[in-house]
């Protein structure tokens, strides 16, 4: 009788162990494999509903992943770069309202000569979703932040140094316009934000970032499946990232391309690899 009960046990202990991982195996299994290089879009709607209707784009990130090299690139685009559409100037944060992700697409492959295969467009409530799936975040302060708008109902108090934030405090973190450095300074905290979120993914337990992974397909406006997610997520967590910056020149209110450099740009996105600076001549 003894060892019945010491076989069920063993039987009942693996049905529930089973349980736990089998939609990781079959996850793991199903994976999809990444083209090498890989490129995708992320956009950022500044609202807390992407379906809402906007005018603008309020981010744009052209992301770069290569497997082999255990890289990942992020480059974010300005919101003010002057781009030429159908004979009109206008701003690139236009144009994804305007004409739709297949066009801006296009323009930003154009730019870089690469194949952008995915896109993913999200609304700042995203961040405060997912950072409480991972809460308390650990964010570094560089100097105090302090607002107050009582008509929204917004109160941002951080200190100077480590702050540990969930999901509500990380979306007013990511979205502090208050300061000198205006849009830079967002953009920094834009890249504060998703390291602190990858980080604490990459320590995180399964049921986490299926549930996670599970959040970002059902709260966005993409193209990604499940296993292509989680493939992107598993390439992420050995892979070194780093965020780059477009050459661009300062004209008044807008910027645009520094095409003396735009080679340097494109050689580092499809080589994964820094490039010796260009010469005055324009070549590498």
């Amino acid at each position: 009788m003894k060892f019945l009960m010491y076989v069920l046990g063993i039987i009942f202990s693996l049905i529930v162990i089973m349980s736990i991982f089998f939609p990781f195996v079959n996850t793991y299994v199903k994976m999809e494999k990444l083209p090498d290089p890989y490129y995708f879009l992320v956009l950022g709607m500044d609202t807390t509903d992407v379906n809402e209707k906007i005018s603008r784009t309020d981010s744009i990130l052209l992301v770069g992943v290569s497997e082999k090299k255990e890289k990942i690139l992020v480059l974010p685009i300005p919101r003010d770069l002057l781009i030429t559409v159908d004979n009109s100037t206008m701003r690139i944060n236009a144009v994804y309202v305007k004409y739709g992700i297949k066009k801006l697409k296009e323009i930003i492959q154009n730019i870089f000569s690469i194949k952008i295969s995915d896109y993913l467009i999200f609304d700042y409530g995203l961040f405060k979703e997912i950072g409480n799936i991972y809460a308390p975040v650990k964010i570094y302060v560089s100097k105090d932040m302090y607002y107050e708008d009582y008509h929204q109902n917004l109160h941002i108090n951080f200190k100077q140094g480590y702050n540990y934030l969930n999901g509500e405090e990380l979306l007013y973190y990511a979205r502090f316009r208050h300061d000198a450095l205006g849009d830079l300074g967002r953009i920094q905290r834009q890249k504060d934000v998703l390291f602190a979120l990858m980080n604490a993914a990459k320590s995180s337990g399964l049921s986490k970032i299926l549930y996670s992974i599970d959040k970002v397909l059902n709260r966005t406006i993409n193209s990604f499946d499940f296993e292509k997610l989680f493939s992107l997520f598993v390439v992420s967590k050995k892979s070194n990232i780093s965020f780059l910056s477009l050459p661009i020149k300062v004209v008044g209110d807008y910027v645009k391309l520094d095409n003396s450099q735009i080679k340097y740009m494109n050689k580092y996105l499809t080589d994964f690899e820094k490039p010796q600076k260009i010469k005055k001549s324009g070549s590498l």
